[in-house]
């Protein structure tokens, strides 16, 4: 048994361990899985997926105790959840009155596995400049980026249309974007899309997917739930990605009609 509240361990099956105050840290093999001080968040990075179990009962030995490594069962239990790992590399969690969010590493897809009824927060910390976290994702070239959204979709200022959606072509979105400096910051983006030429995650269906949480999107069904992403299709075919929020369907807009637009912004993995 380990109690610790700032340290790094590594058990005989190889399973790394970070724990702070602020975030817990499990990477088994390519897995990394995030955990609260509380208990009450975690977070799945994996490659194809991970199975949530029942809660079991801790044993009364071990109750009290921060961390504790089994050498023999590959499991590690960290704030009274267990994370575990078949000899096949499966991944498993235990994690009573927790939210599991499952996140794959190498794709914008975000799937959420339920393990309790709590309302899904995200792993970071409260984000007091306003915008949202959306999550941590790879690049094509390996590199890991934290991205966030702006809390509401790009609208008018003027007077009579205040606070109305803005519908932009896709070159008016991105002359914005370059220009906003929403929430105290100057480097938004459109968000990218599939098949992004520069390598980026698929954003923007990682946010219709968790759209329920980012709030504020148009659902209507009408012409204004289709949003832009950053991602031209082919060189001069005048056409780029973008997604209707109302069912989820990708689909290639001309760079001339008009859509709607969240911002969205992205920090390097340090």
């Amino acid at each position: 048994m380990i109690a610790t509240t700032t340290n790094t361990k590594t058990n005989e099956k190889g399973i790394l361990l970070d724990v702070n105050e602020e975030l817990s840290v499990v990477t088994l093999g390519e897995n990394r899985v995030e955990i609260s001080p509380d208990g009450k968040r975690v977070t799945a990075y994996t490659r194809d997926g991970l199975e949530t179990k029942a809660a079991v009962p801790v044993d009364a030995a071990s109750e009290g105790a921060e961390i504790i490594v089994s050498n023999d069962l590959n499991t590690i239990v960290v704030n009274g959840v267990t994370v575990g790992q078949a000899d096949d590399g499966h991944l498993f969690i235990i994690a009573p009155g927790a939210k599991v969010s499952n996140r794959p590493i190498f794709t914008g897809e975000t799937a959420v596995i339920e393990a309790a009824s709590e309302v899904k927060t995200p792993p970071e910390a409260d984000l007091k400049d306003g915008t949202i976290y959306i999550g941590r994702f790879k690049n094509r070239d390996g590199t890991e980026r934290d991205w966030y959204a702006a809390a509401s979709d790009l609208k008018h200022k003027g007077f009579f249309k205040r606070n109305r959606r803005l519908s932009l072509s896709f070159h008016e979105a991105v002359r914005y974007a370059q220009h906003s400096t929403a929430h105290g910051h100057d480097d938004w983006s459109v968000p990218p899309g599939r098949q992004d030429r520069n390598g980026e995650p698929d954003i923007l269906n990682a946010m219709f997917n968790d759209k329920a949480r980012i709030g504020g999107f148009d659902e209507t069904g009408a012409h204004s739930d289709r949003y832009w992403s950053s991602s031209p299709i082919g060189n001069g075919t005048g056409r780029a990605m973008d997604q209707s929020f109302s069912d989820g369907k990708q689909a290639t807009g001309y760079k001339l009609d008009r859509f709607s637009v969240r911002l969205v912004r992205s920090v390097p993995v340090k």
